[in-house]
């Protein structure tokens, strides 16, 4: 007996067409990561200049299994004094599963880890648009809280119009 094949039939996409459907593609498997490993990454400051990717591996690593560590390094010229040093050493931590991130944040947040160095933060990890959306909400809270009423209604009207500015509107009970 022969083996029976399916065979499709689709009309040729123009480039546009298919560039479009491999975005659509491509935007739902990002999307489909970024809430698998959402509570599974961390991010770390107050790390000390000669931290590196192993030392802040093996610092969570007893919280739990690791899938990465990645150090950021940003340097920053003192043109008075002619002195290059590390401004700020950051890491992001991602674990593979969202129990050990939780513990690793609960353990190590606002310890004091190093000598000489502010206390360690460990916070979850939020995008750029995520933390603006959190900041404004928190100053439209804090406006609303107290102070006068017509600087507060000034302060209000200015944070929803950059928030418009920005491309996404907010609207917030208080």
């Amino acid at each position: 007996m022969l083996p029976v094949f399916n065979i499709l039939i689709f009309r040729a996409l123009k480039k546009a067409e298919r560039m479009k459907k491999l975005k659509q593609v491509y935007d739902r498997i990002k999307k489909l990561i970024k809430t698998k490993y959402r509570y599974c990454n961390l991010y770390v400051k107050n790390l000390p200049d000669n931290y590196d990717d192993e030392l802040l591996k093996e610092m969570f690593s007893k919280y739990g299994k690791i899938r990465s560590a990645k150090t950021v390094r940003k340097e920053l010229y003192q043109s008075y004094l002619g002195i290059k040093r590390s401004v700020k050493v950051c890491g992001f931590v991602c674990f593979e599963n969202a129990e050990s991130a939780k513990t690793a944040k609960d353990a190590l947040n606002n310890q004091p880890q190093f000598t000489n160095l502010p206390k360690l933060f460990v916070d979850y990890h939020q995008n750029k648009y995520d933390r603006a959306e959190i900041l404004k909400l928190k100053q439209i809270h804090q406006i609303h809280k107290g102070g006068n009423k017509n600087q507060e209604m000034h302060n209000q009207n200015m944070v929803i119009k950059q928030m418009q500015m920005g491309g996404r509107k907010y609207y917030s009970k208080i």
